[in-house]
């Protein structure tokens, strides 16, 4: 797939996305060429002549950044991170020869940016004002900020699958075994697949920690604002903006799910996850405010749904957040067993986990 299929409205450089986290000394090339020679990893895609946006090179700039240089601590050495030539939204964490890998699919790249800068007009809906009136604000368009969003989402959830690795085999003097976890958005997803409680339990645990990144990172965002924009309520539109990308990242793919189930395939139901992936975000968005600043949890989460609806009805599209909210009320009741009463106890269980890991970590 061609990257020129991205449209020409792109009127910023998509390097501002990840303007002062990025150095731009990493080699895609090489780490494909490692990865061929040393892991065995296959679909390897060069994006180098396809790529007039820096779509792929920022993604991946930052990814490698941030897995060489800020997660030492968490014996997943040597870790490199490669654009798959694969034409599904998907993505996939490996340990293979000793090497920790994620691997991004392209297509999950220029679908989800496609997905949300093509309808960055609907901040002309006049129920989404407060909204327009940030963008402007803002050095970069809010629908790159959904895009950068929901693919960090995507990075952070499968480096957390790495950490979990990081205990196996690492006593053994044996060969490393391959361990390989990929997502699952295909359209058959949850219906054949057996039940596994112990994959339910580590997806758990990586989408808490994509939760928890993601929203550091919009924080993160509002404090390199200019003094003046640093406002309470520009928090809460930004930290709205957050839960509306990712909700609208799982509701996108809904649609290749079958009805909402509990104890069946090896990744629970995007409504059991967004249930809980929206209350660690809001949780380590109250947990992490800036000094001298207060959130409504339930205003931030009324202006997400409100920016989702925006999202998914442009251009006369299905209001699939109402049939999300439909259904999430239906089921509540049933989510909540599922994860208070199943995945939570039987996390504690588990110690490869990030989240029963984290003292360990910080001692380092």
């Amino acid at each position: 797939m061609n990257l020129r299929q991205i449209g020409q409205n792109v009127k910023h450089s998509i390097c501002a996305l990840y303007k002062n986290i990025m150095k731009m000394e990493y080699n895609h090339i090489a780490n494909l060429k490692e990865l061929d020679e040393k892991a065995l990893i296959l679909n390897g895609y060069d994006y180098s002549a396809n790529d007039p946006h820096g779509l792929a090179e920022a993604f991946f700039q930052f990814c490698q950044t941030n897995l060489s240089e800020q997660n030492k601590q968490f014996n997943i050495q040597p870790a490199r991170l490669y654009v798959r030539d694969v034409q599904t939204v998907n993505a996939l964490a490996a340990k293979r020869n000793g090497y920790f890998v994620i691997g991004v699919n392209i297509s999950t790249l220029i679908v989800m940016h496609n997905f949300f800068t093509n309808r960055q007009q609907v901040f002309e809906n006049p129920d989404l004002a407060e909204f327009k009136l940030l963008d402007g604000k803002l050095d970069l368009p809010i629908s790159l900020l959904m895009y950068q969003v929901c693919t960090q989402f995507t990075y952070y959830h499968e480096l957390a699958h790495l950490i979990q690795f990081s205990t196996v085999g690492k006593n053994d003097n044996a060969a490393q075994p391959i361990i390989e976890i990929e997502e699952e958005y295909s359209q058959t997803a949850g219906t054949t697949d057996p039940y596994s409680l112990e994959k339910h339990v580590r997806e758990f645990d990586a989408d808490l920690h994509g939760g928890h990144f993601t929203c550091l990172h919009v924080i993160g965002y509002w404090n390199r604002l200019p003094a003046e924009h640093r406002t309470q309520d520009n928090l809460e539109l930004l930290l709205s903006i957050g839960v509306a990308s990712v909700f609208s990242y799982f509701i996108f793919l809904l649609r290749n799910y079958p009805d909402i189930y509990y104890k069946a395939s090896d990744h629970p139901h995007p409504l059991v996850r967004l249930s809980y992936i929206m209350d660690q975000y809001i949780k380590t968005s109250q947990i992490n405010l800036p000094t001298g600043t207060q959130i409504q949890p339930r205003d931030i989460l009324k202006r997400a749904l409100l920016l989702g609806q925006g999202i998914f009805t442009f251009g006369g599209g299905e209001d699939r957040v109402r049939v999300f909210a439909d259904s999430f009320e239906a089921e509540s009741g049933r989510i909540s067993d599922y994860v208070n009463d199943v995945l939570i106890p039987q996390s504690k269980l588990m110690p490869e986990l990030v989240m029963n890991r984290m003292q360990e970590f910080e001692k380092k």
